[in-house]
């Protein structure tokens, strides 16, 4: 079975119009020479909360077929996360290794994180980052729930006391 990446790998703007494409020395297998300067594209994400975390889940994009979404995710080698702080700006970033599920922790509980993508790829080609994907941390426990809980238990320990 054979797989065409051609729809998913797209070809960055070149700087100055009259400049000719660049081709590598030699025709590949099929005897066509491959682009030099393909891009390859961030995956699918998807950001959730999760305490003082936030679980991110990746996909390749869509492709027609398995074969070529399989062949698509061998390509990426590790995944560089641009992680920003909406309140006040802080960022920071976190290179690692590519996983369909990665999670940040050690969050600030209860603040929105956007988190933008780019990854690394096998072949030495051009990346591109993804647009910022948000999610909120989730909020502490409140103290508030613990008294009502406590004193909803207390209610019906007398209230049992006060029936038999």
């Amino acid at each position: 079975m054979e797989c065409s990446l051609t729809h998913t790998l797209t070809t960055k703007p070149e700087s100055k119009p009259s400049q000719p494409p660049r081709h590598p020395a030699g025709p590949n297998q099929a005897g066509s020479s491959p682009k030099s300067d393909a891009v390859l594209g961030p995956p699918d994400v998807s950001v959730s909360g999760c305490g003082n975390c936030l679980i991110l889940q990746l996909k390749p994009p869509a492709t027609k077929g398995l074969q070529c979404s399989l062949q698509l995710e061998n390509l990426y080698r590790g995944v560089i996360l641009h992680v920003q702080r909406t309140r006040d700006g802080a960022q920071f970033r976190l290179d690692l290794l590519y996983s369909e599920e990665t999670v940040i922790m050690y969050l600030q509980p209860g603040v929105e994180y956007c988190v933008s993508i780019s990854v690394t790829a096998l072949l030495k080609s051009n990346h591109v980052t993804s647009k910022p994907h948000c999610a909120f941390t989730s909020h502490p426990p409140s103290r508030s729930s613990l008294y009502l809980v406590i004193s909803l238990l207390s209610f019906f320990c007398l209230l049992g006391f006060l029936i038999t």
